[in-house]
């Protein structure tokens, strides 16, 4: 489970117990304060996996130019070659 998937959690486990009928507006107060608690503890774990998404998108980039760019060589070497052939 990633932070991310943590932090909805634990937001849809607050909005519940904040929506229930039972639950005073005092309580509501003290929710919401440990749920900022609760999330900025998971805020550097948060970053950390958004630098990792951001550096393997980077790498998947770098990847489809290389691919692209060989691909575009095949197809003006295939050109080349096919004016040759009668």
């Amino acid at each position: 489970m990633t932070t991310k998937d943590n932090i909805e959690k634990l937001f849809q486990e607050t909005q519940d117990k904040m929506l229930d009928p039972k639950t005073d507006s005092t309580a509501c107060i003290t929710l919401m304060l440990d749920f900022a608690d609760r999330v900025s503890v998971l805020l550097p774990d948060l970053f950390k996996e958004y630098e990792r998404l951001e550096k393997n998108l980077a790498t998947s980039r770098s990847y489809c130019n290389w691919l692209d760019k060989q691909y575009h060589a095949a197809h003006e070497n295939a050109i080349k070659t096919l004016k040759g052939v009668p």
